[in-house]
């Protein structure tokens, strides 16, 4: 009897460390898993995020390399090479399919070209003395352009477009006599026609079409 009683608690003793045992593996799995699952959630975190921010810099870069500044942007870069000076004429046209700004200036004593393009780089500028006869400020102020209330370039165009549908190649802003107008030229079916608008009104002034 004391044999089969030993036996008995011996019996216990192995189940007991046995399901101590088998608790202890399931939380280390467990806790390995839970471990794995947060590694793994961790990494895809990072993995988006590290995606997401190249292909932030890689929109970022994009928008950089093809943005294409506006007149306004066009006419701040100027100002700014030249901020004690008039604007006399502006000239938009493509070359290469691309846009190049032609903006011109002058002073009391000299007048200004400046070729800056579409993303905003001054690619050339020229400068000269002027004649006795154009020098001075009364001759400055009857060739500057008023910029007061002028109508957006858009407005322009679809002012243009409803005289001619065609493919719009080059823009002049010019001043004739005491008004600031656009020259807008309209290709269509191998013609040319300058279309002359008020740039404050949008009242077309004249109609030419080329020969």
């Amino acid at each position: 009897m004391k044999n089969k009683g030993l036996l008995l608690a011996i019996t216990s003793v192995a189940l007991l460390l046995f399901a101590g045992c088998s608790d202890n593996t399931a939380q280390l799995e467990s806790g390995n898993q839970q471990e794995e699952s947060s590694q793994s959630m961790s990494q895809e975190k990072s993995s988006a995020q590290s995606s997401s921010h190249t292909t932030a810099s890689t929109k970022n870069s994009s928008d950089t390399a093809n943005k294409q500044i506006s007149l306004q942007e066009a006419i701040a870069v100027y100002r700014k090479e030249k901020p004690n000076t008039d604007i006399t004429g502006i000239e938009i046209n493509s070359r290469m399919n691309q846009l190049i700004y032609e903006i011109e200036g002058m002073d009391a004593n000299k007048e200004y070209k400046y070729y800056i393009s579409e993303t905003g780089e001054v690619q050339t500028k020229d400068e000269k003395t002027l004649d006795e006869d154009d020098r001075g400020e009364d001759e400055r102020n009857k060739e500057k352009l008023s910029f007061e209330n002028l109508l957006p370039l858009d407005k322009i165009n679809a002012i243009a477009k409803k005289e001619v549908d065609g493919n719009i190649v080059e823009w002049s802003l010019e001043r004739e006599l005491s008004k600031t107008l656009w020259e807008v030229k309209v290709e269509k079916n191998g013609k040319q026609t300058d279309i002359s608008i008020d740039a404050q009104s949008g009242n077309v002034l004249e109609i030419d079409e080329d020969d």
